[in-house]
This record gives C-alpha cells, sequence and structure tokens, in this order.
C-alpha cells in the first residue's frame, strides 16, 4: 500500500509540477485565503465545505462549517479555548487517533487552535497529522496537513509553508461576545463539529487516493497496450546453399564439396 501510495503521489507532483512552487491562492471563504501547492478539489454538503490538495509531501485540507446566529450566539470569548477542544477531540475520536501535542496559538491575533496526533497506520493513511482550528465570523475553519513523507525537515517546511499562507483579509468581521453562554452547548456543538469535519476528511482522502489508483491502474494499462503493439522488424530467413559453382570451370559441385569434381579446383563458400 506504502508502494502504491508513493507511485501515485510520483505521479500527482508530475502533473501539477508547474504550480507547486509557489502555491494557488484559493479563498475559503468570503474572508479567508490559504496556498495550495496544487489546484485544489471542493466537496460541499449541506454545512461543510472541504478543500484538498495533494503533492508528493501529503494531503492538504482546508475546510469550513458555518454555525446558526443561535449556535453562534452562544460562543464567547471566554469559551472559544472550549470550543476547540471539542473540535479537537472530535477529530480525535473519528480518527480514533492520540493526540501529540495541542497549543494555543494565535492568527492575526486571533485565538486559534494547533494540534500533532498520530491515527492508525493500518487503513493504508499518513498517521501523522497536523490540523490548525480557528473560529471567525460564524465559521470554524479547519486546517489539516498529512504528510506522506517521513523526513522531519521536508514535514515541517511544507506544513508551516501551508499553514502560515492562511490569511484573514482586513474586513470587518463578527466576533466573539462578551455574554455568558451555555459551556454545555457549545461543548456539544464543537464536538459535532470536529468529528463530522474528521470523517470527511478521512473519506475526502481516500477518495483521492482511490482516485489515484485508477490513475495509476490505466498508466500501466496503456503502457502495457504500447508493448503490445510495437512493430517488429521481420527478419528475412538466409538462403540455404545448395550446392557451388566453381569459379574456374563453371562446373556444379554439391553443397558439401571441397574439391571441383570436374577440374579438381579448390571449391570457396559464400
Amino acid at each position: 500500500m506504502k508502494l502504491i501510495l508513493k507511485l501515485i503521489m510520483l505521479l500527482l507532483v508530475t502533473a501539477n509540477s508547474i504550480h507547486a512552487q509557489e502555491g494557488i491562492p484559493t479563498n475559503i471563504t468570503k474572508f479567508a485565503t490559504i496556498n495550495f501547492p496544487t489546484e485544489s478539489k471542493v466537496i460541499e454538503t449541506q454545512r461543510e465545505t472541504v478543500y484538498t490538495a495533494e503533492d508528493e509531501f501529503g494531503y492538504y485540507i482546508a475546510s469550513t462549517v458555518k454555525f446558526t446566529n443561535q449556535q453562534s450566539s452562544q460562543i464567547t470569548k471566554e469559551s472559544l479555548q472550549t470550543l476547540y477542544q471539542g473540535v479537537a477531540q472530535g477529530a480525535i475520536d473519528a480518527a480514533n487517533a492520540e493526540v501529540v501535542s495541542m497549543d494555543e496559538v494565535f492568527i492575526q491575533d486571533i485565538p486559534a487552535l494547533e494540534m500533532e496526533y498520530n491515527a492508525p497506520s493500518n487503513s493504508g493513511m499518513p498517521s501523522k497529522r497536523f490540523k490548525k482550528i480557528i473560529y471567525v465570523d460564524q465559521h470554524i475553519i479547519t486546517l489539516d496537513f498529512w504528510p506522506v513523507t517521513s523526513q522531519k525537515n521536508l514535514v515541517n517546511e511544507n506544513k508551516t509553508k501551508f499553514f502560515n499562507s492562511f490569511s484573514v483579509n482586513a474586513v470587518e468581521t463578527e466576533q466573539p461576545s462578551t455574554v455568558q453562554n451555555n459551556q454545555e452547548n457549545t461543548t456539544d456543538i464543537a464536538y459535532e463539529t470536529g468529528f463530522l469535519i474528521g470523517k470527511i476528511s478521512f473519506f475526502v482522502v481516500l477518495l483521492v487516493l482511490l482516485a489515484g489508483v485508477i490513475l495509476l491502474v490505466r498508466y500501466f494499462i496503456r503502457k502495457n497496450k504500447k508493448k503490445k503493439t510495437q512493430i517488429h522488424p521481420i527478419k528475412k530467413p538466409r538462403e540455404q546453399i545448395t550446392e557451388i559453382i566453381c569459379q574456374k570451370c563453371d562446373s556444379k559441385n554439391n553443397s558439401n564439396a571441397r574439391y571441383c569434381s570436374t577440374c579438381g579446383y579448390e571449391l570457396k563458400k559464400k
């Protein structure tokens, strides 16, 4: 499975090598952008919008969920970390994963959460995964990087490049209120959101992987067909010598004869 994954990644990076150097800016909401290394694919449901891209280093995912006005009214500045913890726990449970680290960070002065976790490796998916969670303007936005390389410098470089490319536009966005809320409701909403995003992310990457397998199979089928249809030159059979003409008297002699039967001259075979 790992060999297939590497071959798929090789094909993907070959197809998308033009875009991979600078990244492709993508509007994931009206107020937020992020750079994907290659052209991203979009999957939309009733609540979620998921963007995915891949290259030879891993999978890149950006998910957005818009809360209703009622849900947003329950989120305060004080409850943001509770919200993030709930989203994180839902994602961890969805992947049956173990947390490696979890830290509070800031993105353009907006509180956010960054985490690293390990998922089971028997699914054929990357085991090590990284996630950032931020709440802006009634939206929970999660950024994920699932590396397929084990080289730490490449993992850190591509994770940092992807996460740091996220930007909130300089527009008036609605910030969490300072009104006291029901913390239990916030936790429930957050957990459900994180769990749902985690499941969707898994199936999206699985679909990308299956598409890559199909692409790989088709590539080898076409390659084998070309080999079978190649025209090889037909070798002309060598003429069999049945008789030898004597160069001295022009008499015909048996092909096995060494001397001419008429004049005794030594025969020369072609």
